[in-house]
């Protein structure tokens, strides 16, 4: 094949991979193939493929990576002598060097013509791409214009990456990466932000992490595309998230009998995660079932509800780090969350302060001549963070009930017990944009001394004090007879 055949004919990555590289491509490789590209343009500058094992994600984005070098896609190819001389760099990222690797390999395999998978004749003209050296130690990629792939570690919140510039980043195994929203928002995307550049992330699911956060916060955004069987959601500014199971495979390079072996052999949560890419919920999770705690989570509520007169609420602060706090409506049943705070790196003593009185005031400050005033009671765990001298500070807020954990477990079951039965009993609506919460919830362990529950705590310590109200009786905790009641609008 001529190089003006090559540069005509494979601009779309399916042709390129069937017809150029003599691939025969599965069903999740043709659905996320198509999912990215939209004619001469990135139709998504941030996608996510889940992908069970067994799908071919690796070597398709080997194959993204080497087609969009090979093209520069993405550079206006209408000015030969320009897009010739245009810069192109390409990074393909992984939680090890290993991973980021075996794309390299599959690359290197791929222009032989000696991949496994390769079931026609490859007809990339020879020496079109070359295997080198980037900066001295690190394996990769040129092309003879000279786009350049360099394939890195995500390791140290892949601070190899900090002040390049991309014109895109594959990211594989993304959810074995410890540390990925950091990844990906303070890093990753920077390296974009000039060329607009798509961000392609795939992996496998590794549990309730980072990479659970991610997909569900597309998903819950987006729309499901007609067609798609169920399997492509995009949302209005240009995010999108793939699905593929171990299914899409079959007929490609896996036998039907091999399918139905593990599907007899593997146990259940195995079975979900690898063959049809499941998000499972630790074994031990405290609340369960995971479905049912699902439900709780609600797409019609809002993820800030303001103020409003005659309502009661409930604040409850876990000043610790990350601090987090939520403010209840529990006017009427069922409870609703209104009112997310939540700060990875709080902010300082005088800071929380600040947002505590004004939450109290503005959640206890609305009214009028119909309904009356407003209410709130505030509540905040005293264990951590030096809580008796935030004890001592509010005095100016009222009600308020500081929470002990520091002595015997029983109050912390008893929090987390009342929060489980009010999910469960479906007493407790909460925004479905909560993804860290969901989060947190699904992957929470009565051991949590490794995992990180300040949500699941600051929700719980509100649920807690909601079921107690102003009397500290479970059974008429809101009574108008308590000693603190509603007062009248002034």
């Amino acid at each position: 094949m001529s190089l003006y055949e090559l540069m005509r004919s494979g601009r779309d990555p399916i042709v390129f991979a069937t017809d150029i590289l003599g691939l025969r491509l599965n069903h999740a490789q043709n659905r996320w193939f198509k999912t990215l590209v939209n004619g001469e343009e990135w139709a998504h500058r941030y996608s996510v493929h889940v992908a069970a094992n067994q799908t071919g994600k690796s070597l398709g984005a080997a194959v993204l990576l080497l087609w969009a070098c090979i093209y520069k896609f993405g550079v206006d190819p209408s000015d030969e002598n320009r897009w010739a001389e245009a810069p192109y760099n390409w990074f393909h990222v992984a939680p090890s060097q290993n991973q980021a690797y075996i794309a390299l390999k599959d690359i290197e395999l791929l222009v032989r013509g000696a991949h496994p998978s390769q079931v026609n004749k490859c007809r990339l003209p020879a020496g079109l791409v070359s295997f080198t050296k980037v900066d001295t130690y690190y394996d990769g990629l040129t092309t003879y214009h000279g786009a350049e792939a360099q394939f890195r570690t995500t390791e140290e919140k892949a601070r190899a990456l900090q002040g390049r510039r991309a014109h895109g980043i594959t990211f594989d195994e993304a959810a074995f990466e410890p540390h990925l929203k950091s990844v990906l928002n303070e890093v990753l995307s920077m390296r974009l932000i000039s060329t607009g550049g798509p961000l392609i992330i795939v992996s496998t699911p590794n549990g309730i992490n980072d990479y659970y956060e991610v997909v569900a916060g597309i998903k819950d955004r987006g729309t499901l595309v007609p067609d798609s069987n169920g399997r492509v959601w995009v949302t209005d500014d240009g995010q999108a998230v793939v699905w593929s199971t171990v299914d899409d495979n079959v007929g490609f390079g896996l036998a039907a009998d091999e399918v139905a072996r593990q599907e007899r052999e593997l146990d259940p949560a195995t079975k979900e995660q690898q063959l049809r890419g499941a998000f499972l919920e630790p074994g031990d999770a405290f609340f369960v079932p995971g479905a049912a705690i699902l439900r709780a989570f609600r797409s019609n509520l809002p993820d800030l509800v303001p103020a409003k007169p005659g309502r009661v609420y409930i604040a409850f602060w876990d000043p610790s780090d990350p601090m987090a706090a939520y403010v209840l409506d529990v006017t009427a049943r069922p409870w609703k969350v209104v009112q997310e705070i939540w700060e990875r790196k709080p902010s300082g003593f005088a800071s929380l302060m600040t947002q505590m009185y004004g939450i109290h005031a503005e959640r206890s400050g609305a009214g009028d001549p119909v309904h009356g005033q407003s209410v709130c009671k505030t509540g905040y765990d005293e264990t951590g963070m030096g809580g008796k001298i935030v004890a001592e500070r509010m005095a100016g807020i009222y009600p308020r009930q500081g929470i002990d954990l520091s002595g015997s477990g029983k109050l912390k079951a008893d929090m987390l017990g009342e929060l489980r039965a009010r999910l469960l009993s479906g007493d407790l609506l909460i925004p479905a944009g909560y993804h860290g919460l969901k989060r947190e919830l699904l992957s929470y362990r009565l051991n949590d001394a490794r995992i990180q529950q300040d949500r699941v705590m600051a929700l719980a310590g509100a649920t807690w004090l909601a079921s107690r109200g102003f009397t500290g009786k479970t059974h008429a905790a809101f009574d108008p007879s308590a000693t603190f009641a509603r007062p009248a609008f002034r």
